[in-house]
């Protein structure tokens, strides 16, 4: 049936390679600086093409590819609000960064 019409046949293998340089699940929607008493965070938030879910990242310092970087991960809702975070977030962050 493939060669009936003109197709090639390719591996899952080759096609989930092709996928995963090609596809584009997540963009960035926008990017800014957040002022805290422990200095300014790089905040990114990004959107899923596949769904209206949004992310966050928060970049803290500067790092090098090769060096260690610690990283904390939150599952659940975040809140939002043009572009500050609520308070209970606020809380969860200064917790982390006095365990530092």
């Amino acid at each position: 049936m493939a060669a009936k019409h003109d197709l090639r046949i390719i591996s899952i293998e080759q096609l989930i390679r092709y996928r995963m340089e090609r596809d584009r699940l997540v963009h960035e929607l926008q990017s800014y600086r957040l002022e805290s008493p422990y200095g300014p965070w790089e905040v990114r938030i990004y959107g899923q093409s596949t769904s209206d879910q949004r992310h966050a990242s928060f970049s803290f310092g500067s790092w090098h590819e090769q060096d260690d970087v610690l990283v904390r991960m939150q599952s659940g809702a975040l809140a939002l609000l043009h572009g500050s975070i609520l308070r209970h977030q606020i809380a969860a962050i200064r917790f982390t960064l006095r365990r530092l």
